[in-house]
C-alpha cells in the first residue's frame, strides 16, 4: 500500500471502531484520524497513535475538511440500543446521510467508503434460500435494525456507479475484548450458568471483531466495485452448540440452564422496566427465536484466512 494514505474514521471510540482505529495505527504507512463526540470516552484511543478529532456530527462544516483530505473513509458510528425510535433515525440514518453527502462531494478524490451495518437489516431467514445481502423482502425486527435499514438505503441508489466504491457490511454478532452484547452471555457462563432459552435449537452467526476488522479494511481497500457484503466465521451455531462451546473455552463446569420461553419474554420486560440496560429487551428476545443461519460468506472475497474460531476467540478472551 502507498506511504501515508490517510484514513478518517467515525464511531473510533465504539467497539468496532476502536478495534478497526488499533488494526490501522500497526500499519506506518497509514495516518489515521478519529472523529469522535466531544462525550465520548477516548481513554482507549489515546493509547495510539493516531489522532482524534472532536466533531458535531450534526454539523459537517466542522469535520468536512478532514473528509476532503482522506483517502478512505469508515462510518462506524451507530446507536445500538435505546427506547426513542427517532433518536435511533437521527444517529443510524441522518447522521449517516451528513457523512455519506460529504462522501459523494469529494468522491473524485476519495478511494474508498466503507458504511457499518447489521444483518439485523435483513432480518431472520425465512427459508434457506433467503440471501443475507438482499435488498428487498426485509424484516427487521428492532427499532435498530429498522434505522439501519433507513441508514442502508441512502446508499443503494449509487452502489451501480462505476466511478464510486461503496462497500457495505451487514455483520452477525460479533465478539471480543471491549464487546458489550455477547459479553453477558459468556460472563454468565465463566460464572458457572450457561443460558439456553427453549430447546436451544434457534440458530446464530458470529464473527470475532478482529477478522472483522481485517475484512473492513481489505474490502475497503481492495475493492474495485461497490457492494452489500455478510460475513461470519464460517460455522453456525444453534444456541445450545453455542453455550457448549463457550463452555469447554471458558468454563467447563457451568450449568446449562434451560430456560422456559415465556420466563425468557417476562425478564425481557422486567429488564426494560427496572434497567437502563436494554441489551436484553423484547426486541433482542424476538430476534433471539428466530432463524439466522444464513450460509452465504462474503470473507473470502479478500482471499485472507478467518483467524479465529469461537472456541479459541473465547479461549484468549477469557485466559
Amino acid at each position: 500500500m502507498k506511504k501515508n494514505y490517510k484514513i478518517t474514521i467515525t464511531g473510533g471510540s465504539g467497539f468496532v471502531g476502536s478495534h478497526l482505529a488499533e488494526f490501522l495505527s500497526k500499519n506506518p504507512n497509514l495516518e489515521t484520524t478519529c472523529l469522535v463526540r466531544e462525550k465520548s470516552d477516548t481513554s482507549f484511543l489515546k493509547t495510539l497513535p493516531v489522532d482524534i478529532k472532536v466533531v458535531e456530527f450534526a454539523n459537517p462544516s466542522t469535520y468536512e475538511k478532514y473528509v476532503k483530505s482522506s483517502d478512505f473513509l469508515f462510518q462506524l458510528i451507530g446507536l445500538t440500543y435505546g427506547k426513542d425510535f427517532s433518536f435511533f433515525k437521527y444517529v443510524n440514518h441522518e447522521i449517516a446521510k451528513n457523512f455519506f453527502d460529504l462522501y459523494l462531494k469529494y468522491s473524485s478524490k476519495i478511494k474508498g467508503y466503507f458504511f457499518m451495518s447489521s444483518l439485523a437489516v435483513a432480518g431472520p431467514r425465512q427459508n434457506e434460500n433467503d440471501i443475507p445481502t438482499r435488498t428487498k423482502d426485509l424484516n427487521p425486527l428492532s427499532k435498530y435494525g429498522k434505522s439501519k435499514l433507513l441508514g442502508e438505503k441512502i446508499h443503494w441508489d449509487y452502489l451501480d456507479d462505476p466511478s464510486l466504491n461503496i462497500n457495505i457490511l451487514r455483520a452477525p454478532s460479533i465478539y471480543g475484548q471491549r464487546d458489550k452484547e455477547m459479553k453477558q452471555f459468556f460472563d454468565m457462563i465463566s460464572k458457572g450458568i450457561a443460558p439456553v432459552i427453549g430447546l436451544g435449537k434457534n440458530k446464530i452467526t458470529l464473527i470475532h471483531v478482529k477478522d472483522l476488522v481485517n475484512f473492513i479494511f481489505n474490502i475497503t481497500t481492495r475493492a474495485n466495485k461497490s457492494s452489500i457484503n455478510y460475513i461470519y466465521d464460517g460455522n453456525i451455531y444453534s444456541q445450545k452448540k453455542l453455550a457448549q462451546i463457550a463452555k469447554n473455552a471458558i468454563n467447563d463446569k457451568a450449568l446449562t440452564v434451560y430456560i422456559p420461553p415465556i420466563l425468557a419474554f417476562l425478564a425481557a420486560i422486567i429488564n426494560e422496566k427496572i434497567s437502563d440496560d436494554y441489551i436484553f429487551n423484547r426486541e433482542k428476545y424476538r430476534e433471539m427465536r428466530r432463524d439466522w443461519a444464513y450460509k452465504e460468506n462474503d470473507f473470502y472475497k479478500t482471499d485472507l484466512p478467518i483467524k479465529y474460531n469461537l472456541y479459541q476467540g473465547l479461549k484468549n478472551l477469557y485466559s
